[in-house]
């Protein structure tokens, strides 16, 4: 970041995450299986209700845009073709 908005050949494409491929979707997974188990482990040593509504990025997904995902075999996929 350099203090101001990317413009011309830096500024991102609108469909920023068309061309994901499976590597990067598998990496999401694990991210978010990683992020699941410290939520679990944060709401058992504290209770915090918030942790409640972490819910799995793939349910998150079909929860906001179920209806606009083309396909939805694989994470990558399910970003991909997110309309």
């Amino acid at each position: 970041w350099r203090g101001e908005p990317l413009s011309g050949a830096d500024e991102p494409s609108e469909w920023l995450y068309r061309g994901m491929d499976e590597v990067a979707g598998e990496v999401l997974v694990v991210l978010d299986e990683e992020l699941q188990l410290l939520k679990d482990a944060f709401y058992k040593a504290t209770g915090a209700e918030g942790c409640k509504a972490v819910v799995p990025l793939r349910d998150r997904l079909l929860d906001q845009y179920g209806d606009q995902i083309e396909d939805k075999s694989t994470l990558a996929k399910m970003v991909g073709t997110n309309q």
